[in-house]
């Protein structure tokens, strides 16, 4: 459904973002491409591990690097890597506000995406 569709795209978008920065054009993910929830797992906690190795080992300076690239249309692009990092995130919240409005409208209770409440939570442990 609508729900698994975004959720995947959320993982779709961190691994194609990944693949352009390491000019990555073989095999390159599908953005709207859906699986079943143990390989959506698989695929986050790959994405995950691979943006956290790549921004621990980034430097301040890297961080203005300009990435070279094509959409998903096949027009080219240049970006800095601080600017891709910024389109990631938001490009997430908005989706995962997207889910949560439509766990709501199920009458149910969506889980708390606010940033703060992760850090909050995590003060704790």
């Amino acid at each position: 459904g609508r729900l698994a569709r975004l959720f995947c795209h959320i993982i779709n978008a961190q691994m194609r973002w990944m693949q352009r920065i390491q000019a990555d054009d073989f095999g390159l993910t599908e953005i709207w491409a859906t699986y079943d929830f143990d390989e959506a797992l698989d695929r986050l906690q790959q994405a995950n591990r691979e943006w956290t190795d790549y921004l621990t080992a980034l430097s301040d300076e890297e961080l203005t690097d300009w990435i070279s690239y094509t959409d998903t249309k096949g027009t080219p692009y240049e970006n800095q890597v601080q600017d891709i990092v910024t389109q990631l995130l938001f490009h997430g919240a908005y989706h995962r506000a997207q889910i949560a409005a439509d766990v709501k409208a199920r009458n149910l209770t969506p889980p708390v995406t606010d940033y703060i409440a992760y850090v909050r939570q995590k003060q704790l442990l």
